[in-house]
């Protein structure tokens, strides 16, 4: 029923917006999009910007500041993976025993994904805290942004986290890789694979110097291709299309 009434939507519309190419691909594997475009997510990245102020999540949550931090924040789903996640936490925990990892999020995985970390002793080396609506100081404390997922359109976020200047370990995923280049702006791994994963955070764990690099040039891609402020001028400038306009005016920096 979902893909007639999507199919039926698309084909009365003058333009059809996808989040990202992976997006508008997988439209057309059900239904034809002849007139289709590519509008990126915003970030707001002043709410998203490492150089505002941030409250103490680590003193919270009581993780030392020595600690190399390994953030997961994400819904618990089978799609976002957490279960990779874990068995990588395995192999890579033994491996520095400076890195400790941070689990935030619910949904019908958590449960099972709690019972992982317990049957494999690592409680120590985790800490979760389900559901929190202050992602940007969650970001703040975080070294890494892990994201394991099966399938993404455009993870919002692994903007979020770019957008903080974190270096980021993605699954080379649809949208993922239309964000993410291969050690460029962060690491991509293959989906499934938690050695590739533990390998990524163990490497990036010895090296302070290149997860700062990856991180500044996290936060370039966004604000140059994935702001909010990018995101609304190229919708205005598809409407503007549609009604015959000329195309607005630059933008002076």
């Amino acid at each position: 029923m979902r893909h007639r009434s999507e199919c039926y939507l698309t084909q009365k519309a003058d333009l059809t917006v996808c989040v990202s190419e992976a997006n508008r691909k997988e439209g057309r594997s059900f239904f034809p999009l002849k007139k289709s475009t590519i509008v990126y997510y915003g970030i707001d990245t002043e709410r998203y910007n490492p150089n505002n102020e941030f409250y103490d999540i680590r003193g919270e949550l009581g993780i030392p500041r020595d600690k190399i931090l390994v953030g997961y924040i994400a819904r618990m789903t089978t799609q976002k993976d957490p279960f990779t996640l874990v068995k990588a936490i395995e192999q890579a925990a033994p491996q520095n025993d400076q890195l400790h990892f941070l689990l935030v999020g619910d949904c019908e995985l958590r449960a099972e994904t709690v019972k992982m970390i317990e049957e494999r002793d690592l409680d120590e080396r985790v800490t979760f805290t389900g559901l929190r609506q202050d992602i940007p100081h969650v970001l703040n404390a975080i070294d890494m942004y892990v994201l394991p997922s099966l399938w993404e359109g455009l993870p919002i976020g692994l903007l979020e986290s770019m957008s903080m200047g974190r270096a980021a370990i993605a699954s080379s995923v649809d949208g993922t890789i239309e964000a993410i280049k291969h050690q460029e702006n962060g690491w991509l791994i293959e989906p499934k694979r938690p050695e590739q994963l533990a390998n990524a955070i163990v490497t990036l764990s010895h090296q302070a110097d290149e997860i700062e690099r990856l991180g500044a040039e996290a936060r370039k891609t966004v604000v140059a291709h994935f702001s909010l402020e990018a995101m609304v001028r190229n919708v205005e400038k598809e409407y503007r299309k549609l009604l015959g306009l000329p195309e607005p005016a630059p933008v002076l920096q």
